[in-house]
């Protein structure tokens, strides 16, 4: 009898052993899925973000991020809020997303009565970053900031949006499309010598209008201010790069001096999306070259001025346009028009519409 006790001692202990270690198992497999559901990005302020799974519900204050999100194909229940300017972009298609404010003044108890996971804006995103961003993530909204605009950081940028959205196929199938289309440019101008570039000057239509000359310089930001890359990718020489200040207002004297061959005018509302003529940007162009200083310089004389709509998500696309119109025999081949249509039919999947560029090419 003690011998069937002993026996049965010992069975009850071996088998709460085996109960244990299956549950210990339990346990770290439960632990292993949960840390491998979590998501690890570094953003453009620097921030390690440590999400536990996809993001579900977001809100966008920056419309570069917009526009990737759509190329992304992220599902617009994703999308609980977005900015004022992303509201009122047409081919993005939020118009009937809740408004959270102004990208640079964002209404933040609207934010969190929306409940996002997280708020995608841009590196520096506004006045107060930090202050906002801890009352954000002090109610568990996580705060994502991507420089989207940059040239240097788009890539980079897009993965990690698609990333946090499990859509990174789509990423690289639009990062290789995107890398094709730089290539085409970039091959078309390698054979331009040093001397052979033109020397533009960008300038702004709504201050032209105002009898104001405001341009763009290389900019703090690495790799340069958007209109300076631009320039760049199109195998310009911007003759306001060396100036101090990001977007400084330049003399006519100054533009004299500098005697550029070709002023780029950045248009915001002349030309883009919603726009069915011409009408706007040939009269802004009229009103350059009626300048009788700008008359004076080689771009004024050899009537090269070319009105081109802002563009910030696509500044190689905005770069073609630009090369087009300076170099055109080594741009021959190549048709702007065609390749921004491909963009918004095939990526951001609406109709291709409105002006882009004027002259028309």
């Amino acid at each position: 009898m003690r011998k069937v006790g002993r026996l049965s001692f010992v069975i009850v202990l071996i088998l709460l052993m085996c109960i244990a270690a299956g549950c210990g198992e339990n346990d770290e497999q439960a632990v292993g899925e949960s840390d491998k559901n979590e998501i690890t990005i570094i953003d453009s302020s620097g921030a390690e973000i440590v999400l536990p799974d996809k993001l579900s519900k977001v809100a966008v204050l920056n419309p570069p991020a917009a526009e990737v999100l759509r190329i992304l194909q992220v599902p617009d229940e994703a999308i609980v809020g977005v900015s004022d300017s992303i509201q009122k972009n047409e081919y993005l298609g939020f118009e009937s997303i809740e408004s959270i404010g102004s990208s640079s003044t964002p209404n933040i108890e609207k934010i969190i009565e929306l409940k996002p996971d997280a708020v995608i804006t841009q590196g520096k995103w506004l006045t107060g970053s930090d202050e906002i961003r801890a009352k954000l993530e002090s109610v568990g909204i996580q705060v994502i900031a991507l420089d989207i605009h940059q040239i240097e950081k788009y890539d980079e940028c897009m993965n990690s949006l698609a990333k946090v959205f499990g859509k990174e196929k789509r990423a690289a199938d639009f990062l290789k499309w995107k890398s094709e289309q730089e290539k085409k440019l970039s091959d078309r101008l390698k054979s331009l010598k040093q001397e052979e570039k033109k020397r533009v000057l960008q300038l702004y239509a709504n201050k032209l209008v105002k009898n104001e000359f405001q341009t763009s310089s290389k900019g703090e930001q690495a790799g340069g201010t958007g209109p300076d890359q631009q320039i760049n990718m199109a195998g310009g020489i911007n003759v306001a790069k060396d100036l101090e200040q990001d977007y400084p207002t330049v003399s006519v004297e100054w533009i004299l001096q500098q005697n550029p061959d070709v002023l780029l005018i950045t248009s915001y509302d002349e030309l883009g999306y919603t726009v069915a003529n011409y009408d706007a940007a040939s009269k802004v162009r009229d009103l350059v070259l009626s300048n009788k200083a700008i008359a004076q310089t080689n771009a004024g004389k050899n009537k090269q001025v070319i009105v081109n709509a802002s563009m910030a998500s696509t500044p190689y696309i905005n770069a073609m346009f630009l090369a087009k119109g300076i170099y055109p025999e080594l741009m021959k081949d190549v048709e702007p028009q065609n390749v921004l249509k491909e963009y918004f039919e095939k990526w951001l999947g609406v109709p291709f519409k409105g002006c882009w560029v004027y002259p028309e090419q």
